[in-house]
């Protein structure tokens, strides 16, 4: 990204409509704009900060601030966008001088930045640690949930999970490990996954998921995780994984005892700011009902 961005809070400027004319339409063509729209079109867990006494962000001014405490945890780190986007969504809930604990909440993500200079973004409900005192050595962190990591090229770094180990030099990529669930995707340079004695190579676009008590293989046409930038996306996934992750960005419970969920497959996205839309886009192909109980649970029925 170009320095223009990130200096004279030219997207403070941009987020307010007060950016000139000129710029806005130039801002429009660049590559990497529809990243920054996805930010300010995302859910009212993001909170900004004001930008010279003006409220920056109207559309999200009203969000509840959630307190920070660790001061490893950065907005925006893929671009450093820190002096005019501020991403503070999901909650630190333990921090010492040797170790690191990060948590998110059912829809809520956390950018963290890691002592190397690698960077991670933690996805709804999720756990992350590590320990710092020997982060030199042993490069390594443990995960339950779902995280996309951007590694800096050095020692083996290694992500450990209860259902598999994933481990890089440099590169990018997600892995997601939820009860007996377990999936990577490998989205720059090469990773390694292990799941019990099987080793296995993922170069860029594909990935690996358990299904069962086995393992399959696919490709994604994906750049960077979806569910970044508001919405889920999947390929020819299993269903169950795909209502895993609906529950958990909407912190709900899907009763699926009166449908067979094992064989089907999903192929499609949800958004993440509307529960009823999402719960259409994702049973409607296969002509599955559903019916919203309360606010924590949802029926499924044919």
């Amino acid at each position: 990204m170009g320095k223009r961005y990130e200096e004279d809070g030219f997207l403070a400027k941009w987020a307010d409509q007060s950016l000139p004319k000129k710029d806005q339409e130039a801002f429009l063509k660049d590559k990497e704009y529809h990243i920054f729209k996805a930010i300010l079109d995302g859910t009212d867990n993001i909170v900004v900060p004001a930008y010279n006494g003006n409220a920056l962000f109207n559309k999200v001014k009203q969000a509840k601030l959630k307190q920070q405490k660790a001061t490893k945890v950065i907005p925006l780190w893929a671009y450093a966008v820190a002096a005019s986007v501020v991403l503070l969504i999901g909650s630190v809930f333990y921090f010492n001088a040797n170790t690191s604990k990060y948590n998110t909440d059912f829809g809520e993500q956390l950018a963290i930045a890691l002592p190397d200079g690698s960077n991670v973004i933690l996805n709804a409900n999720s756990e992350l640690d590590y320990h710092k005192d020997n982060w030199n050595t042993e490069r390594a962190i443990s995960l339950n949930g779902s995280a996309f990591f951007k590694v800096k090229k050095g020692s083996t770094f290694t992500v450990k999970t209860k259902n598999g180990l994933v481990t890089v030099l440099g590169t990018e990529f997600t892995t997601n490990s939820r009860n007996k669930s377990f999936e990577v995707i490998c989205y720059k340079g090469s990773v390694k996954v292990t799941i019990a004695k099987e080793e296995v190579i993922l170069n860029l676009g594909e990935g690996l998921r358990t299904i069962g008590k086995g393992t399959e293989r696919f490709t994604t046409k994906e750049k960077t995780p979806s569910w970044i930038y508001g919405e889920t996306i999947f390929e020819n996934a299993p269903m169950q994984q795909v209502i895993s992750a609906l529950e958990n960005q909407y912190e709900i419970s899907i009763n699926s005892k009166d449908v067979a969920i094992a064989p089907l497959r999903f192929t499609g996205r949800f958004t993440h700011d509307n529960l009823e839309k999402a719960l259409l886009s994702v049973f409607g192909p296969h002509h599955i009902k559903f019916k919203i109980e309360h606010t924590k649970e949802v029926r499924i029925y044919k």
